[in-house]
């Protein structure tokens, strides 16, 4: 007996109908108050039964907005034909209303009245059968409890004390199994009971109190009631108590307890359904993936739902993962084709860029090396001033330094695809053949990834030359007369004309420093056109950039998360919430 998926309409975020697709392993993803916990303290509800188990109250569940509507969640059951204790139940439902089954899958609606009352159904826009109403109630209602009360419901919250999770999920269980192996012994027990009990009788009547007799008995014959509490020990580098490990080890103990009473529980011959809130609380990475694997193995054999935050806990099949997004206090859920959509989806609700692992900023220009980057630094705001032009986009830009064209190159073919769908970045490459070179070997690179181009993805500095010779003729010519061994080439052609030259790496520092202070010293703006000009098109690429992000948000802003109002707890938030009635 499996649940296959369930729908849920006017439960408290979750107005609009939405759906969950239960899989080997169900996972739900999406920012903080986009409904997680709703979807799970509704699917909690489908199995409360007619006490209302999980405690469905009106006035904090249903939408505020919607005060005529009533709260529904409709679960889909793909129920075995050997599952003859509810077959033959169903088909006297059937019988009493005229109709037949058609298959394996069985849907069951509930709903909830004005009082809190839980309405259960299984057939849609059909009406019971005025002359057989009390037959078929009874029917419809013994069937009903039987098929929720074969599941064992364990919500556990995000918020969780470890000690009350022991407490009541595993301690009793473990008492319960110490209580079954020592009831052999019962009958010898309570002889040796009734012995006590004798001796004290014997003692208050040679006391002189003859109208007492005194018993020692197990209370109803019940061992559980006098088996203690079990110590929960762990031994790493010393035997401690688990209470006195880190927090994150006591969850991971807590959670690698669950197989066990996993297998409890259907022992008792009933369904376990684990719904867990963010596992991943109090845990460093590493024990998270443990983690991962302990709720995996659970997952082989029983129903799991977990919602989560983290990327360890993410599986690999989408099937499972549902999406929740807020729109207009609303909740909306969706599923993924693929893992790469999953991923991208968690880690944008977390805020998470692949650009952040490069320290990135919003803004970023990418160069060769640090002395092309000091230039910009050291004569962007007085190119600004005495030009009277504002570079908005690059001011702001995280200028990102390499250690040279090749080092360049590697980087953008490893992140470029990925970095440009988070943040604007702008390539600077030199103009001598090295540039050129490593330029075009990017533009065949991408070009089937969303072209590499001009003055967008890249701009180039002076035809023909590297960054140093972005500055005037007349200052390259000066430089070379005054500290001519700075120069690796040098030549003039004809017309006189500074030809495309190189400086020695080791006095590249000099040479950045002593043509940023002729820039500093410039008043004449026309001198220092092809500095403007190259800072003009960096600033235009970057703002070219943002104005693509922009859209692609706008595109997807329908799936954007709001801020909501947190919704009340079901009940406390540091306890486990357990179906137990049985």
């Amino acid at each position: 007996m499996k649940l296959l998926n369930a729908r849920i309409s006017n439960y408290r975020s979750i107005k609009d109908e939405q759906s969950i697709v239960f899989d080997i392993s169900t996972t739900l993803i999406g920012p903080n108050n986009s409904g997680k916990t709703n979807a799970l303290r509704a699917i909690a509800l489908l199995f409360g039964g007619y006490e209302n188990k999980f405690l469905y109250d009106r006035e904090k569940d249903l939408p505020v907005d919607r005060p005529t509507k009533q709260t529904s969640v409709i679960g889909t059951f793909e129920i075995q034909s050997e599952e003859k204790w509810f077959w033959d139940k169903f088909d006297r439902l059937h019988e009493l209303q005229g109709t037949t089954r058609d298959g394996n899958n069985v849907t069951l609606y509930l709903y909830f009245t004005a009082t809190n009352t839980p309405v259960y159904s299984f057939f849609a826009n059909i009406k019971r059968p005025n002359d057989k109403k009390a037959d078929y109630s009874r029917v419809l209602r013994s069937l009903v409890s039987d098929l929720v009360e074969k599941y064992n419901v364990i919500y556990i919250p995000s918020e969780k004390s470890i000690v009350d999770l022991y407490s009541q999920l595993l301690a009793p269980r473990v008492s319960k199994k110490a209580s079954s192996i020592l009831s052999a012994a019962l009958p010898q027990l309570k002889a040796e009971l009734e012995m006590i009990g004798k001796s004290i009788s014997t003692t208050l009547q040679n006391s002189g109190i003859s109208e007492s007799t005194v018993q020692m008995e197990v209370p109803d014959d019940d061992l559980m009631s006098i088996v203690g509490e079990f110590s929960l020990s762990v031994t790493d580098t010393v035997k401690t108590n688990y209470t006195q490990k880190g927090r994150g080890l006591q969850a991971a103990i807590f959670y690698a307890s669950l197989h066990w009473v996993d297998e409890r529980i259907r022992e008792d011959g009933k369904i376990p359904f684990w719904l867990i809130e963010e596992p991943e609380s109090y845990m460093h990475p590493e024990l998270a993936k443990n983690c991962r694997l302990m709720l995996a193995m659970i997952a082989r054999n029983s129903m799991t739902v977990i919602s989560t935050h983290s990327m360890q806990f993410l599986p690999r099949e989408p099937a499972g993962i549902h999406s929740f997004t807020l729109k207009e206090a609303a909740t909306n859920i969706s599923r993924f084709i693929k893992y790469d959509e999953a991923c991208n989806a968690l880690k944008k609700s977390l805020g998470l860029r692949f650009s952040d692992y490069y320290s990135l900023g919003d803004c970023n220009v990418l160069l060769e090396g640090k002395w092309d980057a000091y230039v910009i630094r050291e004569t962007l705001s007085h190119i600004s001033k005495i030009s009277e032009t504002q570079f908005p986009k690059l001011t702001s830009a995280v200028l990102i330094e390499k250690d040279g064209v090749s080092a360049l190159v590697g980087f953008l073919r490893a992140v470029y695809d990925h970095v440009r769908k988070e943040v604007a970045a702008v390539t600077v490459f030199d103009g001598d053949d090295a540039g050129v070179r490593a330029r075009k070997e990017l533009q065949g690179f991408f070009s089937h990834r969303g072209e590499f181009q001009s003055n967008i993805d890249f701009v180039s500095v002076r035809s023909g030359y590297p960054m140093e010779g972005i500055f005037p003729d007349d200052w390259i010519k000066q430089c070379n007369a005054e500290h001519s061994g700075w120069f690796k080439t040098w030549s003039v052609d004809a017309s006189g004309n500074v030809e495309p030259f190189e400086i020695e790496d080791d006095k590249k520092e000099g040479y950045a420093k002593y043509m940023c202070t002729k820039v500093l010293a410039e008043s004449d703006a026309s001198r220092l056109t092809m500095l403007k000009n190259l800072f003009v098109a960096i600033d235009t690429a970057l703002a070219e950039q943002h104005k693509k992000l922009a859209q692609v948000d706008n595109a997807q802003i329908k799936t954007l998360p709001q801020e909501a109002k947190s919704t009340p707890p079901m009940q406390s938030s540091n306890a486990v919430v357990e179906d137990q009635s049985n």
